[in-house]
Formats: structure tokens, C-alpha cells, sequence
């Protein structure tokens, strides 16, 4: 992966963590507090892999 690849892996990142949020407040609304962990902490991952790339 080259330099010119991160602004594009960064979007993806960002749009991934963007939509599990989503989906977590969905799940939360729909009283599904496991469901909605679930969806956090898979956000948390993509929000500190977007962190680390951005950071490099």
C-alpha cells in the first residue's frame, strides 16, 4: 500500500465506523442492548484502525 492509498482506505474506515453507529442506534431503539454492544465495539475496531492509518 502506497501513500496515495490512504485518503481512500481512511473514507472507508470512516463510512464503515459511520454505519455500525447507525446500526447500533437502531439496535438500541429496538431494545436490543446485545445487539447494539455488538455493533459499538465492532465500531470501536474500525474507529481505532481508521486512527492508526490516519496517524501513519
Amino acid at each position: 500500500m502506497t501513500v496515495t492509498e490512504l485518503p481512500a482506505l481512511n473514507a472507508i474506515l470512516n463510512s464503515c465506523a459511520t454505519v455500525l453507529i447507525i446500526a447500533g442506534l437502531t439496535a438500541i431503539k429496538l431494545k436490543k442492548p446485545k445487539v447494539h454492544s455488538a455493533f459499538m465495539f465492532a465500531a470501536l475496531g474500525v474507529s481505532v484502525a481508521f486512527l492508526t492509518s490516519y496517524l501513519i
